[in-house]
């Protein structure tokens, strides 16, 4: 998100061993599979992560219709989260993975009525400073 909003917290729940449980194997690859849309709709992170893709040197889409349909995708990504999975077949580590994606999903969602809110002030370890 544009400005001040709070970006998802990439979770990848390859970082934890497989444990073989159906549920845990469908977890991870609907975890997978936003990570990788947001990326793919992203290019500066695509940059950050060394891809050199087709958008290679563009600039992210920060308009206010952009963020509209990533607040969309999101509150979308959170009811399949919470249709299609079932918490109690989880291992305590892809637990853990959907309970963070579910955290930062709700709170991208709630943030994003404050998204032109902002401080006249910003303050840093070298100082305060303006907007430009």
């Amino acid at each position: 998100m544009a400005g001040a909003a709070v970006s998802m917290i990439r979770l990848r729940s390859m970082a934890f061993a497989p444990t073989g449980s159906r549920e845990d194997s469908r977890l991870a690859t609907f975890l997978d599979d936003v990570y990788e849309r947001e990326v793919a709709d992203r290019p500066i992170e695509q940059a950050q992560l060394g891809r050199k893709t087709d958008m290679y040197g563009e600039w992210d889409d920060f308009s206010d219709a952009h963020e509209q349909e990533c607040v969309e995708s999101t509150a979308h990504d959170l009811e399949k989260l919470d249709s299609s999975f079932s918490y109690d077949l989880l291992s305590d580590g892809h637990r853990l993975s959907y309970d963070v994606f579910k955290f930062n999903a709700e709170l991208r969602l709630s943030n994003f009525q404050y998204r032109y809110h902002d401080y006249l002030l910003r303050f840093t370890d070298e100082g305060a400073y303006g907007p430009l």
